[in-house]
């Protein structure tokens, strides 16, 4: 997780990194907003599953 004032340095140092926003999350992500983290990863876990 990084600060959304970070998503362009992200995209300078690894151009495949994929880049999401939950709204309203914060540091506790993966507790407070896990069924949008799990789905996430579930959409680019099948995409590289075709």
């Amino acid at each position: 997780m990084i600060p959304l004032r970070a998503m362009g340095t992200l995209a300078q140092w690894n151009r495949v990194a994929r880049q999401e926003v939950v709204d309203g999350a914060g540091h506790g992500l993966p507790y407070s907003h896990g069924d949008e983290v799990a789905a996430i990863i579930r959409a680019e876990i099948t995409e590289f599953e075709a």
